[in-house]
């Protein structure tokens, strides 16, 4: 019986260690999700400021036309 028991234990803990894996695993995955949409914001952001300036510089070499 008592093989039995630890037999179990055993079980459970390498049970626990998987599933402690795999939640590790998930959460990596889900920073490095996050991470990802962080730089593809930032370069959206910077895309769109970088038309804006180039509008602007536009404006200014038309203004200086006239």
């Amino acid at each position: 019986m008592q093989a039995g028991l630890t037999d179990a234990a055993a079980l459970a803990v390498i049970s626990n260690a998987d599933a402690t894996t795999a939640a590790t695993a998930a959460a990596v995955a889900n920073a490095t999700d996050a991470a990802a949409l962080d730089i593809a914001a930032a370069a959206a952001a910077t895309a769109a400021a970088n038309a804006v300036i180039t509008a602007n510089q536009s404006d200014a070499a038309a203004l200086q036309i006239c």
